[in-house]
């Protein structure tokens, strides 16, 4: 059997792991550069360890939601007359009989 939500998340998963990945290679430069003298501030702090973690986890927090957000929203894009694009998408209207039933009505 197969599960396309497993698809999905893996799809998610994917593009977390790649924001996360840019948000720490961010982050290492921000600290290897000095911006700001922010790695000199956290090397003079006596919580330097929790500085670091707490920075890592709100870049990847930041950067890994971006990155989901981005992909799902580039997921099926539409023209602007409506139509669907050329990944062989199409729109489906549901329209529900007298006798109870839902019924799919494509539109080309």
């Amino acid at each position: 059997m197969r599960f396309p939500e497993l698809r999905f998340l893996a799809f998610l998963a994917r593009h977390l792991g790649l924001g996360v990945f840019v948000g720490w290679a961010i982050l290492a430069g921000l600290l290897w550069l000095d911006v700001a003298r922010l790695a000199t501030l956290i090397g003079a702090s006596s919580h330097a360890f929790e500085a670091v973690a707490m920075l890592a986890v709100f870049f990847a927090a930041t950067f890994g939601g971006a990155a989901m957000g981005s992909a799902i929203m580039g997921l099926a894009e539409s023209d602007d007359d409506g139509s669907s694009n050329d990944r062989g998408l199409r729109r489906v209207r549901l329209a529900r009989r007298s006798d109870g039933r839902v019924v799919q009505i494509t539109s080309d």
